[in-house]
């Protein structure tokens, strides 16, 4: 036999082979979706997924107390001072306003801490 032919022999012996794996592995796929549904099957690995991140979270959050609580403490600092962004430059211009003869009060204090 020729070396061209022999070489095309096995060429179309192992497509062969390869396309009775894939067909099979289709016919298994097919009838693990009939036994489960994908929903569910994604459902399963997400579940497990998100307790995987959820104890590598926990661990590394127990590991760096310190930094997690300062960042904590960063985030809610920064969160008060744009809620009340308005109110602190009142404040401020308040305090740099030097033509006032009396301090304005700002808006946002209470009748009860105003002058009369």
């Amino acid at each position: 036999m020729a070396p061209m032919k022999h070489r095309l022999l096995q060429d179309r012996l192992m497509r062969d082979a390869a396309r009775q794996v894939v067909t099979t592995d289709v016919e298994l796929l097919k009838a693990g979706v009939e036994k489960k549904p994908v929903a569910s099957r994604a459902a399963e690995t997400g579940g497990h997924w998100l307790k995987t991140i959820g104890a590598e979270a926990a661990d590394l959050a127990s590991e760096h107390r310190g930094k997690l609580a300062g960042g904590v403490t960063l985030a809610a600092a920064a969160l008060a001072l744009w809620i009340y962004r308005d109110e602190l430059g009142e404040v401020i211009a308040g305090m740099l306003d030097h033509d006032e003869k009396s301090p304005s009060e700002p808006s946002w204090l209470p009748d009860i801490f105003k002058q009369d």
